[in-house]
């Protein structure tokens, strides 16, 4: 029987793959933290490189920082950075950060956020302390660290 030119075709089996699994909307790729490190600095060339890696602070560092290295970014995010002092109370909230704004593919991005210590009031509040990361409104990990009194 010959096939009528208003009966539809079905289209090629990865094509229904895709539409099943998603399609376009909302990416087949979905971001993964490849990598964190609390660290002093970061560099200032393209990739913003941890300098001075450590999980110990003390209260003449000039802040502390906390960095991301994310894979296979699509789409526009957000990311949130919450510090903690040792009583557990909330110090530093940096509210919701744009991430990836234009929504292009970047098969890896870093981002970091730093909490002021020497000159600040965490100055004065030596102990464990940490740091909370949310992605897109969802926790993404909890790293602790110490602030030393020197």
């Amino acid at each position: 029987m010959p096939r009528s030119a208003n009966r539809p075709r079905p289209g090629p089996a990865w094509l229904w793959v895709l539409l099943l699994t998603g399609g376009c909307s909302t990416g087949i790729l979905s971001t993964r933290l490849d990598r964190l490190a609390l660290c002093r600095d970061v560099t200032a060339d393209g990739l913003g490189s941890p300098v001075q890696i450590g999980d110990g602070f003390t209260t003449h560092d000039a802040r502390a920082v906390v960095w991301l290295d994310l894979r296979d970014l699509a789409h526009a995010h957000t990311v949130r950075y919450r510090w903690f002092d040792p009583e557990g109370n909330l110090y530093l909230d940096s509210g919701p950060v744009a991430l990836n704004p234009g929504g292009e593919y970047r098969p890896r991005a870093t981002v970091s956020a730093s909490m002021p210590i020497a000159g600040a009031p965490a100055a004065w509040l030596p102990g464990e302390w940490k740091v909370a990361v949310e992605y897109d409104g969802e926790p993404l990990t909890t790293q602790r660290f110490d602030l030393e009194e020197r």
